[in-house]
């Protein structure tokens, strides 16, 4: 099947072998679609017919359209053939802005622990250093393996807990991962790669409704992935360290948890859940996950 680097560009190869094309495609195309249509058209190369129920830009002058499509996709119409061209790169082809394609098409995943990973036969050791983390590329067709078995990864929302993972109590883990916030689709893939291949995940994010949608999204793909759940997470601590603003500014993302609630099946894991929401409703707060960074000696 031909690739192209972008619909655009599919277009003009249509009109070219084709000499003509719905009006629609173009009219109600892309904003991308409709900028490089703009001189096409206004300068006469293209024009607008009546043809059966509805419209078709016909080709009027080939040579010109030829000349405007050398200009407009200096690298031609089709994608390269390396795959390891990003997607970015592509929307440097197409239009010299990377910006113009949302998706990387790979991701950066940060990894800390003990154990040992592969990636494409290359094998990476490590240490749990506390100052130096490793970051590993994954995409659709490159996963990372773990040479050890039954590891436990856990995953982690913030950037400051994710360093200082060592100063958490009570969680038994060998490889942590930084999600950066929301889970991408990618790392989604990983995670279930993993949990496949019969290694535990846990999940340790904030304690909020972005939180345990982060967990939903897991437990979709990963159904034995379990939630961290700390020793001293109950009503009185919440109510301590927590924030009525996580509460209050989550209303979206709490509709979308409740929907997501409905598609998962009964478990131990989507009870777990269960509680950490009733908890949130019943405190009126979220949690921030750097609060179980406060040193254990701290009375509560």
């Amino acid at each position: 099947m031909t690739q192209y680097i972008s619909k655009t560009a599919r277009l003009f190869a249509e009109l070219l072998a084709n000499e003509s094309i719905a009006a629609s495609s173009i009219d109600k195309g892309s904003p991308e679609t409709k900028a490089l249509f703009v001189t096409p058209i206004s300068t006469q190369m293209l024009q607008k017919q009546r043809s059966g129920n509805g419209n078709r830009y016909r080709l009027l002058h080939k040579e010109s359209l030829s000349k405007f499509i050398d200009s407009a996709f200096p690298s031609g119409l089709l994608k390269p053939t390396d795959s390891d061209v990003s997607d970015r790169t592509y929307g440097v082809i197409t239009r010299g802005d990377s910006k113009t394609v949302a998706k990387l098409g790979f991701d950066l995943i940060m990894v800390r622990g003990n154990a040992e990973l592969s990636i494409n036969h290359e094998r990476y050791k490590l240490n749990n250093s506390n100052a130096a983390f490793l970051s590993l590329k994954i995409s659709v067709t490159q996963t990372i393996s773990i040479e050890n078995p039954n590891a436990r990864i856990v995953t982690v929302e913030n950037p400051t807990v994710f360093a200082e993972l060592n100063k958490i109590s009570k969680l038994n883990w060998d490889i942590a991962i930084y999600t950066a916030g929301k889970i991408s689709n990618l790392l989604l893939a990983q995670l279930a790669h993993w949990h496949t291949a019969e290694h535990a995940l846990i999940h340790f994010g904030d304690y909020d409704y972005v939180g345990l949608l982060e967990y939903a999204r897991i437990l979709r793909r990963c159904p034995k992935a379990t939630l961290h759940w700390p020793t001293r997470l109950d009503s009185k601590f919440v109510k301590r360290y927590g924030k009525a603003e996580l509460h209050e500014q989550q209303i979206a993302q709490h509709l979308s948890l409740l929907a997501a609630l409905g598609t998962l099946p009964e478990s131990l894991q989507k009870q777990q859940l269960l509680a950490v929401h009733e908890l949130l409703q019943t405190t009126a707060k979220g949690l921030e996950q750097e609060s179980f960074l406060i040193e254990q000696r701290e009375s509560l």
